[in-house]
Order: C-alpha cells, then structure tokens, then sequence
C-alpha cells in the first residue's frame, strides 16, 4: 500500500526532528582522529567521547571552514573555547547549552571577565542531551571581515590553546555560569587546520595543589611553631640541650628549616605550573597573590643569611640583627598569611585552586585570629612571671670568641637588675641567687634558693606549657583540614 502524501510528510518532519535533536549523538566519534580531523580529550586515557569527560574534533568542510564536533559529561552545557593562553583569559568561547542552542563570549585578558558576544559565523547547530551527557556539532567560519578582534581568526598559521569546561546550571535566561574547577585545556597551541589527536587534562592541578599545600604546611605550620618558640620559650628548659644548643634554639631552627624547603619547593612548583609571573593584566588578586608571594620567599631566604652573619650577643651591633631577623621573620610570617587567604577564598578574589570549599577560607581566617589571639595571652603571660630580658641567645658557632656553649654559660650568669618586685613589695638578691634566678634555677638544694620565686617561676612555666599544647592543637588541626581539603580538590 502507498503512502499517502500527507503521511509521508510527517515521516520526514519527524525523521528531521530527531536528527536534529540528536543530531551529536550520531556523528560524535574518535576514529579518524590524528588522521582524517583533529581531536582533543580529556582524561588521557580516554578512548572516545562515551568515556571522555570531555572530548572535541575538528575538520575542514569544502569551504574551508571548521566543523566543530563537543561532547562533556555534563547537563547544563559544554563550551569549547580557543585562547592565546593555557588559561581562560582573552579566549573565544561556544558554549553549547541544553536549550539546544550555542552562546558565544568573550573572556576579557584584563580581569577575567566573561563578556556576552554576538553569535556570527555560526551555523548548522544541533545539540542533544543523551545519558548525563550534552552532544552537540556545529559549523564556524574560519574567520570574518568584519575586524571583530575577539572573533579569532582559524585560518592556517594561526594557533591557539583549546579550552574546555562545563556545568550542569544555566542562568535563568539561558547563559552560562561560572564553571568553577570542571574545566580543562591544552597546554600547547594548535593550528585548527591541521588534524592533531591531542590530550588535555588537569595535569596542572596537582601542581598547584602541591604549591597549596607546602605554602600551608611552612608558613601554618612550621613558621607559626618556629616563631613562637623563638619569642617566648628562651627561658624554658634552661638545663636541657638538644645537639649543645638550647631546647627552643634547636626547634625554632629546625622549624625555620623546615619553612624554608617547603617555601622554595612551592615557589618552583608554581612557576613550573604557570611558566611565567602573574601580571596585573590577569587581575589584582593573582597580581597581588603572586607578588606577596614572591616577598615571602625572599624574606624566608634572607632571615637565615643574615642568622649566618649576625653579631655574638652582647656585640654593639646585636641589637640590630636582633630588630632586623624579627622585622623580616615577623613581617614575612604575616604577609604570608595574608597570600594564603588570598590563594584560598573562592569569593570575590579569585581562588587560585577553584572548588575548595567556602570553609577552607573561614577556617583559615578563624586561624589568624586564634594565632593573635594566642600571642596575646603569652604576652601577658610572659609580663606577669618571666624574669627581665632574654636568655639563652645564641651566639655564632667556631669564632675566636669562643663556642656556642661557652657563650651561653657567659650569657645565662650575668646578673639581672638588683631588685625584683614579688606581690607588691622589692627585695634585693644576692650575686649567687641571682645567677640562679637568671637561669631559672630553683634546685630545691640551691643555696639561694627563694620559695616565692620559684613557685611564681614554675606557675608560669605551666601556664606557658598549656598555652603551648593548645597553640599545637590548633596549629595541627589547621595544617590537616586545609591540606586534606585542598588533596579531595577533583581533578
């Protein structure tokens, strides 16, 4: 029987409808790749676009233009995108949404702004959702007349890094949102003339992962721990030594040792991950987070060169090596602080790892002001029951002035002020007691041994000790959480 006329027309619209609403589904392959087109995927062992994250070839039509084909495992839309650069900046990007239609912008070079473009040069579209996954081809011409800069030009001889990313949200009117870590790109530029099997990826997230980490490992860590022991345990453990040199010496070295492998290691890193300086171009946040950056890993450099050459105690000039190694240790502490804020807020500034969570921030931020917090309370502490000055400096090993443990024995027996006040009243000490109190002495078979001393210098030797346990609690809880958040970061 013959179909009739009316009958054969609905066959037709029918059979064109489903074309085009899976129209990617049909022609998105891998064969021919690096032969017949060019092709572009991601993760690197991916075969093709069923079990790709993300996947796009390229050929040539007649005409000379670019047939397009993307797919991503992702429901609101994939965007392929070319750009002068690895990352996002000054790129021209299509974004194929589940609307069924493709949405151009521009992404600006100066601040990262993602700017709504006319689509032009655009044509045959088709896009599908299939299974969890958006499909979609569409045809662009390699290049127009009408000196649109930010319409790049796909002719031979010109190359470009692709980019791609993706989401499962649009906007209420259909445009795209803020992909956050799901993006990827080729670290190499290709000419979209030629048929390249390219692999992309997230090689560099681990890098930047590891930059993360270290930089929160020294400076959360073990600068924070370094620091403290330096300025308020000198008077502590006066009669143990580690290695011949006084207990908070030998710590706060090996802390500030520890800060300042950790710190170079991640400078490298990122510089390996980026290749070259953030400029302001890229926006003042990854300006600023670069530049305080590299203060930071200069002050880390120079307090220990100047430790190698600082005066013996006592020396005219001590007190400036003693000023200057607080100012830089002190000054690079805070200053690194503040870069890891700006390196972890995902909000207004710009994460430089995109999807950590919000209470990787805040939790950082609670940090600072448990650390000054902290501080306060030894401070006040310190006021209340630490004898004047310093003990326990620690002069230059080896010199014609004699050894480290000589000059400590020097420094430690020199007499403090003749009077010291307890509960409201002064007394005046002997010479021998005060050696005594000076290296906080308070054997219970000293001679000058004084009750009231050594029990105000033992309270605050506990009081300090509990500040102590909880500052490394706090500390510890801090380095885990962050570097554990920013390790889960996928990739």
């Amino acid at each position: 029987m013959m179909m009739q006329p009316f009958h054969l027309l609905v066959v037709m619209a029918t059979g064109i409808a489903l074309v085009q609403c899976h129209g990617g589904e049909h022609h998105i392959s891998a064969d021919g790749c690096g032969v017949t087109k060019g092709c572009f995927r991601d993760p690197s062992g991916c075969t093709g676009p069923t079990d790709c994250d993300y996947f796009t070839s390229w050929m040539l039509d007649e005409n000379k233009n670019n047939k397009f084909t993307v797919t991503g495992t992702a429901t609101g839309y994939v965007a392929l995108g070319f750009s002068n650069n690895p990352g996002m900046k000054d790129s021209d990007v299509y974004a194929c949404t589940k609307n069924n239609e493709v949405v151009r912008s521009y992404n600006n070079a100066d601040e990262y702004q993602n700017i709504g473009a006319e689509l032009k040069g655009v044509s045959e579209v088709a896009v599908a959702v299939v299974d969890g996954r958006i499909e979609c081809s569409f045809i662009r011409q390699a290049y127009l007349v009408d000196n649109d800069a930010t319409y790049f030009d796909l002719r031979e001889n010109n190359t470009y890094n692709i980019i791609m990313a993706k989401s499962d949200d649009l906007t209420g009117d259909g445009n795209v949102v803020y992909h956050g870590a799901t993006k990827t790109g080729s670290p190499e530029q290709f000419s979209f003339t030629d048929f390249e099997d390219a692999v992309g990826g997230m090689e560099g997230l681990p890098l930047q992962k590891s930059h993360g980490s270290l930089m929160v490992i020294a400076w959360v860590g073990f600068a924070s721990v370094g620091i403290v022991m330096a300025r308020f345990f000198k008077p502590m453990w006066p009669d143990t030594k580690i290695c011949g040199v006084a207990v908070w010496f030998a710590l706060h070295r090996t802390f500030m040792v520890m800060t300042f492998l950790c710190t170079v290691a991640a400078f490298i890193i990122i510089f390996i991950h980026t290749g070259y300086y953030f400029t302001p171009d890229e926006g003042l946040p990854r300006f600023l987070h670069a530049l305080f950056g590299t203060i930071v890993t200069f002050c880390v450099i120079l307090n220990p060169v100047m430790a190698l050459f600082r005066p013996h105690p006592g020396e005219p000039r001590r007190p400036i090596f003693n000023w200057a190694h607080w100012f830089v240790g002190t000054g690079g502490h805070t200053l690194a602080m503040v870069t890891i804020i700006i390196g972890l807020n995902n909000g207004d500034f710009v994460s430089l790892i995109d999807d950590l969570p919000s209470r990787v921030f805040w939790v950082m931020i609670a940090f600072i002001f448990f650390h000054y917090i902290v501080w306060l309370l030894f401070e006040i502490q310190r006021c209340l029951t630490d004898s004047q000055g310093r003990t326990n400096d620690i002069p230059l090993h080896g010199s014609d002035k004699g050894s480290s443990q000589q000059h400590l024995s020097q420094n430690d027996s020199y007499a403090p002020p003749p009077e010291v006040a307890f509960a409201g009243f002064k007394t005046s000490l002997p010479h021998g007691f005060q050696m005594c109190f000076r290296s906080s002495c308070c054997n219970k078979d000293d001679a000058y041994r004084d009750d009231r001393i050594c029990q105000t210098t033992e309270e605050g030797s506990m009081a300090k000790t509990v500040l102590l346990v909880i500052y490394l609690v706090g500390v510890l809880f801090t380095v885990i959480f962050i570097v554990t958040s920013i390790a889960v970061v996928p990739a």
